[in-house]
């Protein structure tokens, strides 16, 4: 029982050492990549362009790459955690080499796989692209700069089998900064192009190609210089002797079944993912959406998808790790050890309403204010003669949608068993479908029908996470999370909120006026800024006492874990 205690508080704190690493590469991929598309928009004068690049080139590069590597990323992290000793008998030492064999063979599979979809979905982007579509964008210059991108996938493909050795030794640091050093070089290079060589579209895909030559540059610098350290590693199945440990071989045979077995399924399951995540897009693309259109919703999306990206990414990864490692051990503990049992139950509905009150947030105050923000971001242009403000408004709804969603499926992945699970990717698969014939209807209504899409995707998938939970019960204590409004902000809560909107709406409309002047736009940010205070000071000392204290006990409860 006591192993059991001392195996949870070394797995939280893994996590939370783990994520930290993960939030800063997230932090400064994400920083630099908001500050080089501000400047690249204000720069250029020509929105198909930033449309095309934001879309076309974008869907290419993620369509290869997550169909070929995803579902073998996870694969091989499963088998490959490091098993705390490099010391071992030979048949152990045996087994662990097989197994690395048959990983190292799989990424190269992967490999020669994106090889492939390279090659296809390159030749379908050029083939069936629309040059009315691409608007001002010249179709020379789009399939050029789709050529480059196929470069940069077969480069960046060749540094998966190092990436899958660096997080089965649990990297996160070397991650952190091989990956933040080839943002940084990605940003270089793109405003360089643009400004110094006065290149458009091809700027882009050349940034594409010196984020992946830092990338396979950086994880083989890495490992050449582990491999010839001559020190002992502790890194299980993952010790490597030499950069041939890192190469295929048996005629890229994988003699361990039960790996391909898991990487043809998860494989299959980044299909449905992909069409969820980018299914949007690809509905643009395939009904030739115009290039300034999409480039308003790139351009909304890359600014309201940063808070989802780095605030809610990091907290969903943590809680993955942790409702799935806390029930495993809670089902081994004996009764003397209940009373110091954390209670997932207690977890997710701590967590639900933590991204619950920041979602309302964004609720509250983001469409009163997102036309000052385009305005002092990108300009006149683009918060007075475009549908961006309004855009933006309605994606803030969808930041609430996706913040409790994400914390809900957390829940489903990591608790549910394998029945569930198959349930939950057959109506996926369902939701899947009805998203994209929504996608479809509402995209008259260009980046808002969009937008409203997802919502109504991420919805569903909301129904059904919390049907799951509600039936869900705790192995231990045997509690159950009775009521919706265990998971949800109290009445009051949503009062105080929906009054502050209400007041925000007022100011917009009455003194902020479509930013008539400095000391007006001022104004109207003192008042955002005054009903924000009032707001939470009401959630800390009224109406949400008792969440506060649980979210205390909660921080304490995982800084002793970690400790």
């Amino acid at each position: 029982a006591k192993m059991s205690s001392d195996a949870a508080q070394h797995i939280v704190g893994k996590a939370l050492s783990g994520v930290s690493f993960l939030a800063s590469a997230q932090l400064l991929s994400r920083a630099l990549t908001f500050i080089l598309n501000v400047a690249l928009t204000r720069h250029l004068d020509d929105a198909s362009t930033l449309g095309v690049a934001s879309v076309q080139l974008y869907l290419l590069y993620t369509i290869v790459l997550t169909l070929s590597r995803e579902g073998v990323r996870r694969t091989c992290l499963r088998v490959g955690a490091p098993s705390g000793t490099a010391s071992g008998n030979a048949d152990r030492a045996n087994g662990s080499a097989r197994t690395r064999s048959s990983m190292v063979n799989l990424t190269w599979i992967v490999v020669m796989g994106g090889l492939v979809l390279t090659t296809v979905f390159s030749w379908w982007f050029v083939a069936y692209a629309d040059v009315d579509a691409l608007g001002t964008v010249s179709l020379d210059e789009y399939v050029d700069s789709i050529l480059l991108i196929g470069v940069a996938l077969v480069v960046e493909l060749l540094s998966e089998p190092m990436f899958v050795a660096a997080q089965g030794q649990l990297q996160y640091g070397v991650r952190s900064f091989i990956e933040g050093a080839a943002v940084l070089g990605r940003c270089l290079v793109t405003v360089f192009a643009v400004v110094g060589l006065g290149l458009r579209l091809q700027a882009f895909a050349l940034g594409y190609i010196a984020y992946s030559v830092i990338l396979l540059g950086c994880y083989f610098a890495f490992f050449v210089r582990q491999v010839g350290d001559g020190k002992e590693n502790e890194y299980g199945v993952w010790t490597l002797t030499s950069m041939r440990d890192l190469l295929p071989g048996n005629g890229l045979r994988i003699t361990d079944g039960g790996i391909s077995t898991v990487a043809v399924s998860m494989s299959f399951q980044q299909i449905w993912k992909l069409i969820l995540a980018e299914g949007e897009k690809m509905v643009m693309v395939m009904l030739k959406m115009e290039a300034s259109d999409l480039a308003v919703y790139a351009l909304v999306f890359n600014l309201g998808s940063l808070v989802a990206r780095f605030v809610f990414q990091p907290i969903e990864e943590t809680a993955f790790a942790v409702f799935g490692k806390l029930n495993d051990i809670a089902g081994k503990m004996d009764s003397q050890n209940k009373d110091h049992h954390l209670s997932v139950g207690a977890l997710v509905g701590t967590l639900c309403k933590t991204m619950c009150i920041i979602g309302l947030t964004f609720v509250t105050f983001g469409p009163s204010y997102s036309h000052l923000l385009l305005h002092l971001l990108y300009g006149n242009k683009w918060s007075n003669q475009t549908d961006a403000p309004r855009a933006l408004g309605v994606y803030c709804v969808y930041v609430l949608i996706i913040a409790v969603n994400g914390i809900t499926e957390a829940f489903v992945h990591a608790i549910g068993d394998k029945k569930s699970l198959q349930d939950f990717n057959a109506w996926l698969f369902l939701f899947s479908l009805i998203y994209l014939g929504a996608a479809a209807v509402l995209l008259p209504f260009r980046a808002v029908g969009l937008i409203l899409a997802n919502c109504i995707n991420m919805g569903m998938r909301i129904l059904f996470s919390t049907n799951f939970i509600l039936k869900w019960e705790d192995p231990v204590s045997k509690q159950r999370v009775d009521s919706i409004r265990q998971l949800c902000p109290s009445l009051q809560t949503l009062f105080a909120f929906s009054s502050s909107a209400v007041a925000v709406s007022v100011s917009e409309t009455t003194v902020y006026h479509a930013f008539a002047s400095w000391p007006r736009a001022g104004a109207h940010v003192a008042i955002g800024a005054v009903a924000l205070v009032s707001t939470f000071a009401f959630l800390v000392f009224v109406s949400e006492k008792k969440y506060v204290a649980n979210l205390r006990d909660l921080r304490r409860a995982l800084a002793g874990k970690s400790g």
